[in-house]
């Protein structure tokens, strides 16, 4: 460049392009070497905004990169900033904004009393002012003007910032117009602290200005601009106006997006340090501020805008920088002296406005719309005591244009009248607390039979399951909420008979006597979490935990506890996935044969054990213990009311695309996944016995090894086969088993 070209090889690497490295983490060191521009390459950083301190620390950049910084730093995590301890690595002040959505460019006060910060409020964008040591925050302004990238002069008086608003009235920088959707390039602004009066500096109407930084005297602002149509660095005089360009990149001086910050400048020695694109990728070059005053910048007209063509020490300058009348930024023209038709439409913002710019208020009226169909489904059987018959269901579900509620129905039909179930379910979310009822009847029919000397007896029994509730959801952030519920749940129970002769005649159903109904009102609370990210088959990365406790009274009184934790840790492109869960009924009649028990043998806890693998084969000793009186303690273990059960796997996509996956395969996407799972279950007067041997006959845990393969089946489901070593089933080399359900 000009007045201190860029030179050297530079390595690899995605830049600081957040180079709000704060205020660049003033990375210049009083060693640094003074002279040429220097260039260093960056492998990543994290966005901070540096504190002045004599004592001198490190700071880890991603990559085990290490420059020198000052004590603290801000940084901004999920949003929200933080404050970090260079020496000890902790975060040691962590706020939050109420009502600030997103918080982004903190710059922090020279006196490290203050952070300024960009936070939306309703998605407008406004500057802020944190004080550390109260707690208190300051708005600067309050418009639907864009203002962001603050940063302090060096005597804590003022700030400077990016914003759209206009500039003097006899300007050519005009504002955005907000009523004709008409938006202005972004230009620089300085905030005094103490008045909020705010001046907008004038600027070019047709370039961008950024990423202001106050040089180390604080009479001159650096920025960023596409003036002419490349992206490089100037400095303004703030006094007089004149405008200086400082480099003449050929790839341009930008961070990873048009408007990212690609400057800065340390405080005491007026390093200017910035980020270039250069052979596909971005690297960290610097300038000493006496290498970093730039040439002066004419105007269109031909007139110097720096007074008798001064450079910024005073001194008389050799070059006037003209800029040229045609922009790199603008398509050409068409060769006849004609502008460029595309330019014209993109400048054009009234095209398509209504001519009337007054609209009459309506209340807003929920109405409900469809918004999506369940996947239908219909079956049709037939036997020789029933006949032919059929089955099927559908879903829909409705919401109003905002989305604020829906409604979801559903329906399916099976066998008789008293086997149709259905459930109308409607939600609130309008506000942060999320609400909704539900009305469901959920019937199941069970069927066994036998022989008697009158033919094959037939018994059904229909247990219909009525339920009403309310839910409620509390969003503490993104990934954590609590759920509350309450609700009540009829059971009902019939049963019926038919018998069907040698002769193949069939008598007809017959009622017969049944349990008498459950009626059983509950309620639970749950604290929830889920931060985890879904591959093709699987979760991948992150957590997910839900602790749940649910009290049970009425015909039975009993209480419900789930602790479930998972962990998954990406490890590109694998994922050790690990699990912890204990489910389990307490109370008075947490064992009573009306609720049924829990089995920990079921594929998507333990695999190698399910129920209907099971035969007399696998009953090879006699129960001891707790299972003294089982005549089968190797399938007796397995079933309890409380069971617990951890589980471990190594999640390999073998076919995937190039980024996620082992093979790139137009083929749908196959995870392989080694797997280790135990468990175990017990009752209140039968506990766990800690004996792995295969031979025992008490309740014991129960352990597993094999391998899984899911395939996810064109986004409609995802299929898993495993093969799984059973080690407390003697005589069992394997089991397989399948399910069609993606990965816990």
């Amino acid at each position: 460049m000009r007045g201190g070209r860029v030179s050297g090889k530079a390595g690899g690497g995605l830049a600081l392009s957040v180079i709000a490295l704060g205020a660049a983490l003033a990375l210049f060191d009083s060693t640094y070497p003074a002279g040429a521009a220097d260039r260093r390459s960056s492998g990543g950083g994290v966005f901070v905004s540096e504190m002045n301190d004599v004592q001198r620390v490190k700071v880890v950049v991603n990559k085990s990169r290490t420059f020198k910084v000052d004590t603290a730093f801000a940084t901004i995590v999920a949003g929200s900033p933080d404050i970090v301890d260079v020496k000890s690595h902790r975060i040691t002040k962590h706020f939050k904004p109420r009502d600030i959505g997103a918080v982004s460019t903190v710059a922090w006060s020279p006196d490290g009393k203050q952070l300024a910060f960009s936070g939306q409020k309703g998605g407008l964008s406004d500057l802020y002012l944190y004080d550390i040591g109260t707690g208190t925050i300051r708005q600067l302004m309050s418009d639907r003007f864009a203002d962001m990238q603050p940063a302090w002069s060096p005597d804590g008086k003022s700030i400077a910032f990016v914003t759209d608003r206009a500039a003097t009235s006899d300007s050519a920088a005009k504002g955005s117009d907000f009523d004709r959707l008409r938006y202005s390039r972004l230009r620089l602004a300085i905030v005094d602290v103490a008045s909020g009066q705010i001046r907008v500096l004038d600027g070019y109407p047709n370039a961008k200005h950024i990423n202001p930084q106050y040089s180390a005297d604080g009479k001159s602002l650096y920025f960023v601009s596409d003036l002419g149509g490349f992206t490089d660095i100037y400095r303004v005089a703030i006094e007089t106006g004149a405008t200086f360009r400082v480099t003449h990149s050929a790839t341009g001086v930008s961070g990873v997006t048009a408007t990212s910050p690609a400057i800065a400048v340390a405080r005491e020695n007026g390093r200017l340090l910035f980020s270039v694109f250069d052979k596909a990728g971005f690297h960290i070059s610097a300038l000493p501020a006496e290498r970093a005053q730039g040439e002066p910048v004419a105007t269109r007209k031909g007139r110097p805008i720096a007074d008798d063509q001064m450079d910024g020490n005073g001194q008389p300058r050799d070059t006037v920088t003209t800029p040229s009348e045609k922009s790199a930024a603008i398509l050409p023209a068409d060769g006849h002296g004609v502008p460029s038709a595309i330019s014209a439409y993109l400048e054009d913002s009234d095209t398509g406005l209504p001519a009337d710019s007054s609209f009459s208020d309506k209340s807003y009226r929920t109405g409900f719309r469809l918004a999506g169909l369940g996947q239908p489904s219909v079956g049709i059987g037939s036997s020789s005591v029933f006949g032919t018959q059929f089955s099927g269901g559908a879903s829909a579900y409705f919401t109003d244009m905002l989305g604020n509620q829906s409604i979801g129905v559903g329906v399916q039909a099976s066998g008789q009248l008293r086997d149709i179930g259905g459930q109308l379910l409607y939600i609130n979310s309008a506000n942060r607390w999320n609400w909704g009822l539900s009305a469901s009847r959920t019937p199941y029919v069970y069927a066994y039979g036998g022989l008697t000397n009158a033919g094959a007896q037939y018994v059904f029994q229909h247990i219909a399951i009525d339920n009403l509730s309310a839910i409620a959801q509390y969003p503490l952030s993104q990934t954590r909420r609590i759920e509350f519920s309450t609700g009540y749940t009829h059971y009902g129970y019939s049963v019926q008979t038919a018998t069907q002769g040698f002769n193949g005649g069939t008598s007809g159903l017959t009622d017969l006597a049944a349990p008498p109904g459950l009626g059983l009102t509950s309620a639970s609370v749950a604290f929830v979490g889920d931060a985890s990210s879904f591959g093709f088959t699987s979760p991948i990365s992150g957590s997910r935990y839900r602790f749940e406790v649910s009290p049970t009274i009425g015909t039975l009184d009993y209480q419900t506890v789930l602790i479930d934790y998972r962990k998954y840790m990406f490890m590109k492109p694998f994922t050790l996935a690990v699990r912890g869960m204990h489910y389990g009924l307490y109370g008075k009649d947490s064992e009573t044969d009306r609720i049924g028990a829990l089995y920990v043998g079921d594929g998507s806890l333990v695999r190698g054990y399910s129920y209907n693998s099971y035969t007399n084969a696998d009953c090879t000793s006699a129960g001891t213990g707790g299972l003294a009186t089982s005549s089968c303690p190797q399938f007796d273990r397995l079933v309890g009311s409380r069971l617990a059960l951890a589980n471990a796997e190594l999640r390999i996509p073998l076919f995937g695309t190039s980024s996620f996956g082992l093979i790139a395969s137009p083929l749908p996407p196959i995870e392989i996944a080694p797997f280790v799972d135990a468990g175990v279950a017990w009752t209140k007067a039968s506990g766990p016995v800690w004996d792995f041997t295969s031979t025992s006959g008490d309740r014991t845990p129960v352990v597993s090894t094999g391998i899984a393969s899911r395939i996810n089946l064109f986004g409609f489901a995802v299929f898993e086969v495993y093969y799984a070593h059973p080690f407390q089933r003697p005589g069992r080399s394997g089991v397989w088993g399948f399910m069609l359900q993606p990965g816990w």
